[in-house]
């Protein structure tokens, strides 16, 4: 929390002493699962989907006219869903849920004004995310014992701004990242090797100042 305060400090003097642009913003997010096992004793499948919350704030500092870098800080919730389904026993499923802490890393670029007051934008990047907390929602042992300290999707969005006054911007769209790395390091299952990725489709609210 306190990394979280400084951060927050930061962004403020920042955007009190240059063009940087702050806001708020909220994605309720739908959570897909990509997942391998090189396994001949247990299959394992995705088990659904997820819909989590995601929130926090964002920093735009202008490149150009038309470009800007955008960064901030937020926190996301994502679910691991999954089927196990051993030769030689019942299949059973677990639901995972592993929150982190995010600052994304990317270029955002802005049309001219498609009518009065109202742009489209077009975002592209990475998202460092930080694993601050996990836990197994499911009875019974932890098919997976440890997850990766991060994750690092690529992310691409797209959606549009509308001028509400002389400082206040509203911008709403959709957001797709997609996960990279393995974020399952230990497993609880004697030659069980999983790879999980995760995905996800964010639908995007905010307000900038």
């Amino acid at each position: 929390m306190k990394r979280i305060l400084i951060i927050v400090f930061l962004l403020s003097s920042i955007h009190a002493n240059s063009q940087v642009k702050l806001g708020v913003k909220f994605s309720p997010s739908l959570i897909f699962n990509r997942i391998k096992v090189d396994s001949d004793t247990m299959n394992v499948v995705k088990d659904g989907a997820g819909f989590r919350p995601s929130f926090g704030i964002l920093a735009e500092l202008p490149l150009s006219d038309t470009y800007s870098f955008s960064t901030g800080v937020s926190y996301l919730s994502k679910t691991v869903n999954l089927r196990l389904d051993p030769i030689n026993a019942s299949a059973f499923s677990q639901q995972y849920i592993v929150q982190y802490i995010q600052v994304p890393l990317t270029i955002k670029m802005f049309t001219n004004e498609i009518s009065i007051d109202k742009k489209l934008y077009f975002q592209t990047g990475f998202n460092l995310e930080i694993q601050v907390y996990n836990e197994n929602k499911s009875p019974g042992g932890d098919a997976i014992e440890s997850f990766m300290l991060f994750d690092l999707p690529i992310m691409i969005a797209t959606g549009a701004e509308i001028n509400l006054g002389t400082h206040t911007i509203l911008f709403f769209g959709v957001s797709y990242y997609r996960g990279l790395i393995n974020i399952s390091t230990k497993e609880n299952f004697e030659k069980n090797a999983f790879s999980i990725k995760n995905d996800v489709l964010g639908f995007d609210f905010g307000l900038k100042f």
